[in-house]
């Protein structure tokens, strides 16, 4: 039995404050485009069964647009691969937090979806013996056992610990993990492929919809993964196959420059010297640079620097200063500059006849003082 598993899609995500042409925000077009192609290579793999481990929108209520490509792309599923059973889970991005809201997912059911929103479901798959047991990040702590005699899989949306910072209100049971009775688990909620269990496995998300994208750059260049995918398994011995998907935008981590000694011209050059090894057009690119001092940061080629902004679709620039400059003996210098600056700008300024300037500047000396210490 050939299995699909895909987790994570999180249609309607958007970042960057750019749009497409037709008005909607660029990086919620990528994603879109993202599972486009994921369901192109899907359809070409042809697998008897096709799990989504959750989260499949950012929000419980996505834009219009992104609810309906979902409905587009599961629909050419369904049409492609007819007798296919599709099992739909809900995540924590799914799942409402109020009273108010409702579920989205059930709506796919019309395209004969298994879906599982708040409770465990059961789908047989009689034709291999097997049942599909689909758990949904509501219920991660009440999986139920697998069935005797079948070839279980179980799909579900949790934490793992060591993979990202667990909840103890989701954690997936570690004996769950291990059980040897499930065949295949297909996780969903880390956005990283990973093997966390001897047949349990996280599919990754297909593409960068996490606050830290930059982490998972580096985890994926550690673990030498060619970015996003899902993945492909046949069962009950094989081994799960990553199935990339083309990018549909280019992110960079450019790494660190150590700015200890240099000069705003020296920092200059080597930002343009870290940019020039990318293709900045449309990218996402990170570049940190240490122990910046101040007037170096002050001095910059600002300019320049707005000019990679706008090339790129997003250029994330972090400047940090050195220790000293932020600590508290570093604050009070700077308070110090702030009382030479009001005394030189008070001892300038032009006053009426018969006004002491020695007692105006003290004046404006005690009204500062008094402004610093005010709750």
């Amino acid at each position: 039995m050939k299995l699909a598993h895909l987790a994570d899609l999180h249609l309607g995500f958007r970042a960057y404050d750019r749009s497409t042409a037709q008005g909607v925000n660029q990086r919620e077009a990528d994603v879109s485009l993202a599972l486009r192609r994921a369901v192109d290579d899907v359809i070409e793999q042809r697998p008897d069964v096709i799990v989504l481990a959750g989260d499949i929108c950012h929000s419980v209520r996505p834009p219009n647009g992104a609810t309906l490509h979902l409905f587009q792309q599961l629909q050419r599923l369904r049409s492609a691969l007819p007798s296919a059973p599709i099992v739909m889970i809900a995540g924590d991005h799914d799942t409402p937090r109020t009273s108010a809201e409702t579920f989205l997912l059930p709506l796919y059911k019309a395209l004969s979806i298994d879906v599982a929103c708040l409770e465990p479901l059961a789908v047989p798959v009689p034709a291999f013996g097997a049942q599909v047991t689909a758990v949904p990040r509501a219920a991660v702590t009440r999986i139920p056992a697998p069935i005797a005699g079948a070839l279980n899989v179980l799909v579900t949306h949790g934490d793992v610990p060591g993979y990202g910072d667990p909840h103890p209100q989701w954690k997936i049971d570690p004996a769950v993990l291990e059980d040897p009775r499930w065949e295949y688990i297909a996780l969903g909620h880390y956005h990283v492929t990973a093997k966390v269990g001897p047949r349990a496995w996280y599919s990754g998300s297909i593409d960068y919809t996490s606050t830290d994208p930059w982490s998972e750059c580096r985890r994926q260049a550690e673990q030498g993964i060619a970015g996003k995918g899902y993945l492909l398994v046949d069962l009950p011995n094989g081994e799960p196959v990553f199935r990339p998907i083309d990018p549909p935008r280019r992110y960079a981590d450019l790494g660190t420059i150590d700015a200890t000694g240099l000069g705003a011209i020296e920092i200059d050059a080597a930002i343009a010297e870290r940019l020039c090894e990318v293709e900045l057009a449309g990218a996402v690119l990170r570049l940190v640079v240490r122990e910046i001092a101040r007037d170096a940061r002050h001095h910059l080629n600002h300019a320049q620097l707005r000019a990679w902004r706008h090339k790129a679709l997003h250029f994330q620039l972090q400047l940090e200063r050195p220790d000293e400059e932020t600590s508290p003996a570093a604050r009070a210098v700077r308070m110090q500059k702030l009382d030479d600056i009001v005394t030189e700008f008070l001892g300038g300024r032009t006053l009426p006849p018969g006004l002491d300037r020695g007692r105006f500047v003290e004046l404006g000396q005690q009204y500062l003082s008094e402004a610093e210490v005010a709750p």
